[in-house]
Parts: structure tokens; sequence; C-alpha cells
């Protein structure tokens, strides 16, 4: 399977001829999925087992990372560190004004070379908003959860949108349940900075970008495939 990819103009910059190559059809798994890809090949272990073990690691995982280990893995390494402006030596851990975050990166066993990926270029979708990466800032997580009462930043291209007209925004969807942001503090065609609803409730949601085009009457949506977690 090749990774699917089309040009679009890089507003982040002044030269017209500036092009950015969008990755399309992104495609995620869940849990499930994953274990059943890892058996797919008719080892001793079963799907059961697996997810077993999957889910121990992740809770073996989560304690460590609470208590300030940096797991350090053949497939990941992960380790907190601290943002926030300290007023002085006396100063100490405010929540308010400090946090701590998780920073993750690719370990030896997940080292890829790029030169062998088959790459294939595509003609560009249609006109619509493109999401990248959604950023819940509480929780210092990317494309994972979404905290109530928290901000977001959604990075991406073409998705200034008219926070005055009702169908037009940024919508939290959870089943039948579609919930509308109302606090933007940033609203530019590459960022979204904005403050998620008091409202939502526990479960799994997913994000969509609708917005208009000038001297465009069709509304356009871009929902981000990455499903996220409220707790």
């Amino acid at each position: 399977m090749s990774i699917k990819y089309a040009l679009y103009p890089n507003h982040l910059t002044e030269d017209p001829d500036d092009y950015v190559g969008v990755i399309t059809e992104r495609k995620s798994i869940d849990l499930e999925a994953l274990v059943k890809y890892m058996t797919r090949r008719g080892t001793s272990l079963t799907d059961t087992e697996v997810e077993v073990v999957l889910k121990e690691q992740q809770y073996a995982i989560k304690e460590l990372l609470m208590q300030g280990y940096t797991i350090n893995l053949p497939t990941f390494k992960v380790g907190a560190s601290m943002k926030g402006i300290y007023r002085g030596a006396e100063d100490c851990y405010d929540p308010k004004r400090h946090s701590v975050e998780y920073n993750v990166t690719l370990g030896k066993a997940l080292s890829i070379d790029t030169s062998q990926l088959k790459i294939e270029k595509t003609k560009p979708n249609e006109k619509a908003p493109e999401v990248m990466g959604i950023f819940d800032r509480f929780s210092g997580t990317k494309d994972d959860k979404i905290t109530p009462k928290g901000s977001l930043d959604i990075k991406g291209y073409s998705l200034k949108i008219h926070t005055e007209v009702e169908d037009e925004g940024v919508f939290f969807i959870c089943g039948e349940t579609k919930t509308r942001a109302e606090v933007f503090f940033n609203n530019t065609d590459s960022i979204l900075e904005l403050k998620v609803p008091d409202s939502l409730v526990a479960g799994k949601y997913y994000i969509e970008v609708r917005k208009r085009f000038i001297r465009c009457k069709k509304l356009t949506k871009c929902r981000y495939d990455q499903e996220f977690i409220v707790e």
C-alpha cells in the first residue's frame, strides 16, 4: 500500500508558487484492529491473550509515567517535561500557570528508511479545510484526549471559519450528539485555538471543521480521522 499525497498552496509563505505536500486518505487503527493484525499470521497467541498483554502494558506505562519515570522501549521513548515560567527561585508549581507534558519519540525498532516508502501523488480533493493535528493543552497530548473547559490547538490548512455563522465552526461529535465550539482565541488558515465546550460528557468523539470559502455557498467539512477520548 502506498502513501498518497496531494499538493496544496502554502498559506504560510507569501510566494504564490509555494506548495506543500499533504498526505491524503489518512487511515487510523484501533486496539482491536491492531490485535487482529498482530495475530493474522496464525501465531500461537490468541486475540484475547494479545489484547490482555497490550492493556496491561498500557496500564503499567501510565502508572510509571505518573511516578516520573521515562519509558525507554525499542518501539518508543516517552518522558515528561515542564512548561511555564516560575517567578523567582522561591516560586512553586501552580497548575494554573504550569503544566507537565509528555514527549514521545520513535525507538530504534520503529526506525523507518523513508527512501523505501511507496509514495503516490494524487489530485487535490475538492477544496475543503485540512486538519493536520489537534493538541489538547491541558493534558499535553496530541490526537488523543479532549479536556472539557480546556483549550485545543487545531493545526492545518484553510481552517479560518466564520464564527458568527451557526452551521460553520468546530464541532465535537459523539454518536448523534454534535456540540459546537463557541469561544476562539485564534482563527486563521493555519491554526484554530479554541475553548473546549464545558458540556462535553465522557465518551469517544470526532472533531469536524465546517466552513464556506469566499464566493461559495457550499458548506465544506473536514472530519479528522482520529478518535478522541473525554474521561
